[in-house]
């Protein structure tokens, strides 16, 4: 994980609370600006810091995260994070909330994942879609303040975009889709083993067991005129991977204009019908150019993080006044 994420997973925002009786509590263990911070603040945020505890996508808990931090080490994060507060408040850099669900949508498409699976994936690994909004928030706000200062030092040449081009062009590639219609028989409520059973003998009597051609709509006009409840309605489009396994099992092998087998689920019976099929294509380098040079440009700027770091480091005033002995908790 990169020094960028570090300095805002550990971002402390809450104030100090009022007057601790104990003085070495009290005592200031760095100076940032006109801002303190006590050994009490430090104790709190190192002791009941979330991401030490836990990972997250793309956040702290992986390798080099604050997990493997000393306190001393975590006061330097304290420090860096306060630093980059207070020249966001003078630079007054803002972020729109629609640049942030921009950014998120950007990531979950780049991941090919459907907002379900990347819901998923967020849980999964500890943090909540608004932490992850959040993250990003500070990533973009980043990201302005480094590239105000160092954007003219930046060139990234058409060879370079051509090059990121080929090595991943599955990135820019669309996902196959299928255009589905299906028809519900919901299990009757509360029905019991034996109810379920006669269902599907009636159901027998169609011979929806094996694929058809014959419209689905013809099918379930026969499912009406049998008086057995049915929902029948378009679906629409699904790219691959957004559909549940189940159905996506059933949907992958039909060519277009055939329709399923019924198949059972905990919900009910399916019919489903492929109306059409449309196989994904790579789009062509003049369609990404722009975007693959706002990515290179991004991770040029975050390559230059630590330096620019440096930089506002040596023109503010910092003080660190932690010692040994106040390194006395866990």
């Amino acid at each position: 994980m990169n020094r960028i994420q570090v300095a805002f997973a550990t971002l402390v925002l809450a104030a100090c609370p009022p007057a601790v009786s104990s003085k070495t509590l009290d005592r200031v263990v760095a100076v940032v600006g006109d801002k303190a911070i006590t050994l009490y603040e430090l104790e709190q945020a190192y002791t009941q810091d979330p991401y030490l505890k836990q990972g997250a996508l793309g956040a702290p808990g992986a390798e080099g995260a604050p997990a493997q931090m000393t306190p001393r080490e975590y006061l330097g994060r304290m420090v860096e994070s306060m630093l980059i507060e207070q020249e966001v408040e003078r630079q007054g850099i803002k972020v729109e909330p629609m640049e942030v669900e921009k950014a998120v949508e950007n990531q979950r498409q780049r991941l090919k994942l459907s907002e379900d699976q990347f819901q998923f994936a967020l849980v999964k690994e500890g943090i909540s879609l608004e932490q992850y909004r959040d993250k990003i928030k500070r990533d973009l706000i980043v990201l302005r303040l480094v590239g105000k200062e160092v954007r003219s030092e930046i060139e990234i040449s058409e060879p370079e975009l051509r090059t990121y081009y080929q090595q991943h062009r599955d990135e820019f590639t669309m996902p196959d889709k299928v255009f589905l219609e299906a028809v519900t028989i919901p299990w009757p409520e509360g029905a019991a083993a034996v109810e379920r059973q006669a269902l599907r003998r009636k159901l027998s009597e169609f011979h929806f067991d094996t694929p058809t051609t014959q419209p689905l709509s013809e099918l379930a006009q026969l499912l009406t005129q049998a008086g057995i409840p049915h929902r029948y309605a378009e679906w629409g489009w699904f790219a691959r991977g957004e559909l549940r396994p189940e159905f996506e099992d059933r949907v992958r092998p039909l060519p277009a204009g055939e329709t399923s087998p019924l198949f059972e689920t905990p919900e009910g019976l399916f019919l489903l019908h492929l109306k059409e099929r449309v196989t994904g294509e790579t789009r062509p380098f003049d369609q990404v150019q722009d975007q693959i040079q706002e990515r290179l440009y991004q991770q040029e700027v975050m390559e230059r993080y630590g330096q620019w770091l440096e930089r506002l480091k040596a023109r503010s005033h910092v003080e660190i006044r932690l010692t040994d002995t106040d390194l006395n908790f866990p």
